[in-house]
């Protein structure tokens, strides 16, 4: 009666007698109270007893309180199903889960474990007895222990996948700092180049003028004549020689001044590269007296 009431099959099965007696579907708590659960259904049996009794369990025990019960272990069960299915389905299509795919897929498995799962339900030994036969027979403890393999499993790809990840921004940090220094390199190279050519031309200028003013003038005339196409005997005659005598000393004064600078410029950068530790100390050791004179 029990297994065709909790199965619901008709009189055309005919079980074996295997099937009757196997384990895990049926519990008598009392001697007139029998359950059957099954993955199609559950079943309450009460026999004997006066009709009150009888009236009074199916109200207020069987429909209020056990037939709930069933439910729960079987929300239990369709829940850990849908989340094996997840877990089964995460490198669908060969693709590689993201990190974000799994932190949810995680989270998802865990609020199951959480929310869903309970050992026991009630204060009454014969309510909490039919509620572990329910999980029993609907398999709820094994669907729990593949779904906790499964989000450990999880776990372990979702630290490896940190970890490739990971690798990968250190590399691309590696390249852009590669890529960054490379073009210091060569804007240091390009500046030292404009560099040089500006100091030479400036030592020019200096050792032209501090030689005569004469070689000054020829060389301003081979500086406006040669490389600006200008008529410079027509600008020599436009200015007095006072005004002549006054570029000749501004151009004495403003080329020793400037090379002065890029000498003493030039003679830094040296110190620094021969020297980069001894600058590197005294940058540091200038860091908390600024400190002290700020606080």
């Amino acid at each position: 009666m029990l297994f065709r009431l909790g199965r619901a099959y008709t009189d055309r099965y005919r079980p074996s007698a295997d099937t009757l007696h196997q384990a895990g579907h049926y519990a008598q708590p009392f001697e007139n109270v029998h359950f059957a659960s099954f993955l199609e259904g559950t079943a309450v049996f009460v026999n004997g007893g006066e009709e009150t009794f009888l009236r009074e369990y199916a109200e207020n025990v069987a429909k209020s309180r056990l037939v709930w019960s069933y439910l729960l272990a079987l929300h239990q069960r369709y829940a850990l199903i849908a989340s094996a299915a997840d877990a089964a389905h995460t490198y669908r299509g060969g693709t590689p889960p993201t990190l974000a795919t799994l932190s949810a897929l995680i989270e998802r498995l865990s609020k199951v474990q959480l929310k869903c799962l309970f050992l026991e339900i009630s204060h009454h030994s014969h309510q909490n007895e039919f509620y572990s036969l329910c999980r029993e027979s609907l398999r709820v403890s094994a669907l729990y222990t593949e779904v906790s393999g499964e989000v450990a499993e999880l776990n372990l790809l979702l630290n490896e996948q940190a970890r490739r990840e990971e690798g990968v921004r250190r590399e691309e940090t590696e390249h852009r700092r590669e890529a960054e220094q490379a073009q210091a390199s060569e804007r240091e190279r390009k500046f030292n180049t404009l560099l040089t050519v500006v100091g030479l031309s400036l030592g020019s200028i200096s050792i032209v003028s501090d030689l005569s003013p004469n070689l000054f003038i020829y060389f301003c005339k081979w500086l406006l004549t040669d490389l600006f196409q200008r008529d410079f005997e027509g600008w020599k005659r436009g200015l007095s020689p006072g005004w002549l005598e006054f570029l000749y000393g501004s151009a004495v004064y403003f080329s020793n001044l400037a090379f002065g600078i890029l000498v003493g410029f030039g003679l830094g950068k040296v110190l620094v590269r021969l020297m980069p530790k001894r600058f590197a100390s005294l940058k540091s050791d200038s860091v908390p007296s600024q400190n002290a004179a700020t606080s």
